[in-house]
């Protein structure tokens, strides 16, 4: 049996070529204002994120956050 969660549409922001994107309801378009995440983290859409806690971090290329403020692994 096969599963085909690959077909399952990912909400989240990820860093693609230098530019933030959004990825709702199977649709991708370039972030153009911050996001708060449903666990308090903020993205930035030049790529910062800050999480509750203080900390800070820049996303990578390729790296993906879910909209609950959990990255992809």
């Amino acid at each position: 049996m096969m599963m085909k969660d690959h077909k399952m549409p990912h909400d989240g922001v990820m860093m693609k070529d230098g530019k933030m994107m959004v990825m709702k309801d199977g649709k991708t378009m370039k972030m153009d204002e911050d996001m708060t995440m449903s666990n308090g983290t903020k993205v930035m859409k030049d790529g910062k994120v800050m999480m509750k806690d203080g900390k800070s971090m820049m996303m990578k290329d390729g790296q993906m956050m879910h909209m609950d403020g959990t990255m992809m692994k």
